[in-house]
């Protein structure tokens, strides 16, 4: 969704390439974050001891470093946007946001 608003708004290359890499590493950073929440909430020790829910990825690196990869991913958004300055405030912040949902 980043591209395509970069595409309507006549983006460079570079600035492209910059909103694909954000957009990517959100993307994984929120579903990661979004995992932590569905594992915090619903108790079970593992997939296996539920035939119904699909493994997460703090099922198979662990709760700390599904966090670390949230937190790591962020930065990479945070960089990418770095290309259009102070213009990507707003997506900054948002990229900024995104470790918050687990407070």
């Amino acid at each position: 969704s980043l591209r395509l608003g970069g595409l309507l708004a006549g983006a460079s290359a570079e600035g492209l390439q910059a909103l694909e890499t954000c957009g990517t590493s959100l993307g994984l950073a929120f579903q990661i974050t979004d995992d932590l929440l569905d594992k915090d909430d619903d108790g079970a020790a593992d997939p296996a001891a539920d035939g119904n829910r699909a493994w997460r990825f703090p099922d198979v690196v662990g709760k700390v470093q599904s966090r670390r990869r949230a937190a790591e991913l962020v930065e990479e958004a945070c960089a990418a946007l770095a290309f259009f300055g102070p213009r990507a405030a707003e997506l900054v912040g948002l990229a900024q946001s995104i470790p918050d949902r687990m407070h």
